[in-house]
């Protein structure tokens, strides 16, 4: 796992070193853009499998954070909900305030200021929806996991002696 990481973090930096002057960082052509995001795509690869041995080696202390805990916990309905909520960030600033939504891409401000409404609007209906309703299906979950006692091995039908009729 550590050498695929390190490959993919490798491969994922020598595409963007390459590419750097054929406008991989602007990804305006077909090319760029499909270079950019299999780079992207790469570097993030090689970056979890970076994260998931950090969970098993000597730091492993650095995962084992409360809060990071916490978003470990609400990351299924933070995956269900976070579009959501950018969309509904960006449907109240398009509704209220057309001239700030209409510059979004220009201005680094505003653009910070919806991905943080949004990134917030997301956790908290991540963790209302893990409180308040996951939480009873997962105490379910105890109640149906298998016994540790072994099972008896499955018996096997008879076979009926094959019939020869005249």
């Amino acid at each position: 796992m550590r050498r695929f990481s390190l490959v993919c973090l490798f491969a994922a930096i020598t595409l963007f070193a390459f590419g750097t002057p054929f406008g991989i960082w602007r990804g305006t052509t077909l090319f760029e853009a499909i270079f950019r995001r299999s780079a992207v795509n790469i570097f993030f690869t090689g970056m979890l499998g970076v994260t998931l041995l950090l969970g098993s080696s000597r730091w492993k202390w650095i995962g084992h954070r409360p809060v990071l805990q916490w978003f470990g916990e609400i990351s299924y309905g933070l995956y269900l909900v976070h579009m959501f909520a950018f969309d509904f960030v960006s449907h109240w600033m398009m509704r209220f305030a057309p001239q700030a939504y209409a510059e979004l891409p220009s201005r680094f401000g505003l653009t910070t200021l919806r991905f943080v409404l949004s990134v917030t609007v997301a956790v908290v209906a991540a963790d209302i929806s893990r409180r308040y309703f996951e939480e009873r299906f997962v105490r379910l979950k105890d109640r149906w996991t298998p016994s540790s006692v072994p099972r008896p091995a499955a018996v096997e039908p008879a076979v009926e002696p094959y019939r020869q009729t005249a």
